[in-house]
C-alpha cells in the first residue's frame, strides 16, 4: 500500500563488515519473520541546533532517515522503540555573525528487522543529517533532492524525504558539514520464533469469534467503490455474507460522517456449529487520522472483547498508526491477535498498545504487555492486495480451529514483499 503525505518537520515522533557470529542474547524473544531476522544496532550521533534541547527533541527525527536506507537494503528500523541516551554538549563554532549552534551527543540503541538472505555483519555504516529543524531540512532537501532521493518517489518534499533518501545512489555525494557517519555495531538479539500458534482456545474459549477490521481507503476523497480500500472493505463483507460454516448471518450496514468524510460500518453476525457465534464490526474510513468522536465511539466498544482486531490500508507515515493505537479498550486476560497492514508498521507501531495491555493485565503479571496478544506488522512497503484482503484470509484462518494455522503460515497469507513479521509470540502455548 502505497505512502500517503503528512509533515513530520521537526516533530519528534516518528557499507558492511566481516560477518558476525550468531549470538544469541537474552532479550524479550518476541520476533517471527517471513524474509526478517531481528537485530540490535548501537551506535553515537549527534545533533545540532540553536540549543540543547531544540537538539534533545530532534534526536528521533534524525533516526527517521535510516527508513529509506535500510529500505535499499530490504530491512526496516524499529524507530518508535529506539532508545536515545543524551551525552555531553558542547558549542559548536561557527563564522561570526552566524546562528550559534549547540552540539548534543547521544548514544542509540535500535532494533532492525534485517533481510535473512544478507549476513549480519559486526558493524554497519551509517548516514545522517546533522541538523533538523525544518529551515536547515528545507535546505539539505533543495541541495540534495536531484542526487540522494529517489528518482521514484512521488509527493516528496523536505518533510518526508527520509523516506526516499539513498545516500548510497551513485551521484549521491554528502558534504562532510551536512552529515553524521556513525558505525553501528551489530547483534543478532535472538532467533526467531518457531512453531507457534494463535491461541486458538483462549480465542473460542466463550465459544464467540469477534473481530474489528478497519480499511483505510487508498484516495480520502474517493467516496465510490472505485477506490482501492473500498473494493476491500467490499470484498470482506460480501465473503462473510457467504462464509463456510456461518449460517443465518445477518448484515447491518451504515455511513456516518466523521472528520469532514463519508465513512462506512458493517456489523456482521452469524451462527456456527456447537452453538458457536461470530461477530464482526467492518470499517471504511477515508483515513484513520482524520477520524474524531464518531468513529471513536463505534469502534472502542468492539474492540474490549475482540478477539482479532486489524487495520488494511495506508500508514500515513505512521499518522493512521498512531491515531489506531490511541483508542481502543483493552480487558484483562483478553487474548487478542493485532494486524497493522500497512507500510512499514513495524517502524510505526510504538509500545503504546503494549502499555495498553500492561495496564490491563498489570505489570507483575504482564510486564511486557505482550501476555495476550500477538501483533502482526509489516517491516517494508505494502502492496495493495489483488485478490481477497490479507485480513479477510487471516479470518478464516483464525474462525477455523479445527484446523489451526501456525504463525509461519499467517505471515505467508501477506505479501513477502512487505516483509510480514509477528511479535509476542514467544509465550504462546497452544498446540493442536
Amino acid at each position: 500500500m502505497s505512502r500517503l503525505l503528512v509533515v513530520l518537520g521537526a516533530v519528534a515522533l516518528a557499507a558492511c563488515s566481516t560477518p558476525a557470529e550468531d549470538e544469541v542474547s537474552a532479550d524479550e524473544g518476541q520476533f517471527q519473520g517471513t524474509v526478517s531476522n531481528l537485530v540490535e544496532m548501537a551506535f553515537e550521533t549527534e545533533v545540532r541546533a540553536p540549543s540543547e534541547a531544540e537538539a534533545t527533541r530532534l534526536v528521533t527525527s534524525q533516526l527517521y532517515w535510516l527508513v529509506g536506507p535500510f529500505h535499499e537494503l530490504g530491512g526496516d528500523p524499529r524507530l518508535t522503540w529506539a532508545k536515545t541516551t543524551k551525552g555531553r554538549t558542547e558549542a559548536a563554532e561557527v563564522a561570526e555573525g552566524a546562528r550559534a549552534e549547540s552540539i548534543v551527543h547521544f548514544s542509540v540503541k535500535l532494533e532492525v528487522a534485517w533481510p535473512k538472505n544478507r549476513a549480519i555483519p559486526q558493524s554497519y555504516d551509517l548516514v545522517l543529517p546533522r541538523r533538523l529543524d525544518s529551515t536547515s531540512q528545507s535546505a539539505f532537501y533543495d541541495k540534495y533532492k536531484d542526487s540522494c532521493i529517489s528518482p521514484y518517489a512521488h509527493d516528496v518534499d523536505y518533510s518526508n524525504a527520509w523516506y526516499d533518501f539513498q545516500p548510497d545512489r551513485s551521484g549521491c555525494t554528502l558534504a562532510a558539514e551536512d552529515v553524521i557517519r556513525p558505525k553501528a555495531t551489530v547483534k543478532k538479539t535472538q532467533d526467531n520464533t518457531v512453531n507457534t500458534y494463535p491461541e486458538y482456545d483462549r480465542i473460542w474459549k466463550d465459544k464467540k469469534f469477534q473481530a474489528v477490521v478497519v480499511f483505510g481507503r487508498d484516495d480520502k476523497d474517493n467516496a465510490t467503490e472505485t477506490d482501492l480500500g473500498a473494493k476491500e472493505y467490499a470484498k470482506y463483507v460480501a465473503a462473510m455474507r457467504v462464509q463456510a460454516g456461518l449460517t443465518d448471518v445477518v448484515v447491518k450496514e451504515e455511513e456516518f460522517r466523521d472528520g469532514g468524510y463519508t465513512n462506512k460500518l458493517a456489523l456482521i453476525d452469524a451462527k456456527m456449529a456447537e452453538g458457536r457465534t461470530v461477530h464482526a464490526a467492518v470499517f471504511l474510513l477515508a483515513k484513520p487520522s482524520l477520524s474524531t468522536n464518531e468513529f471513536v465511539r463505534r469502534y472502542d466498544p468492539e474492540t474490549e472483547e475482540a478477539d482479532f482486531v486489524a487495520f488494511a490500508g495506508h500508514a500515513g507515515l505512521g499518522g493512521n498508526i498512531q491515531k489506531l493505537q490511541g483508542i481502543g479498550k483493552y480487558k484483562p486476560g483478553q487474548y487478542q491477535v493485532f494486524v497493522y497492514d500497512g507500510c512499514d508498521t513495524f517502524a510505526y507501531v510504538d509500545k503504546t498498545v503494549f502499555d495498553k495491555k500492561r495496564a490491563a493485565n498489570g505489570a507483575a503479571e504482564d510486564p511486557n504487555g505482550t501476555r495476550d496478544f500477538d501483533v502482526i506488522l509489516n517491516a517494508l512497503p505494502a502492496p495493495w492486495t489483488t485478490g481477497d484482503p490479507s485480513v479477510l484470509t487471516l479470518t478464516r484462518k483464525l474462525i477455523d480451529d479445527k484446523t489451526p494455522t501456525k504463525f509461519e503460515q499467517i505471515l505467508e497469507i501477506f505479501p513477502r514483499s512487505g516483509a510480514p513479521v509477528v511479535v509476542g509470540d514467544e509465550d504462546n502455548k497452544f498446540t493442536p
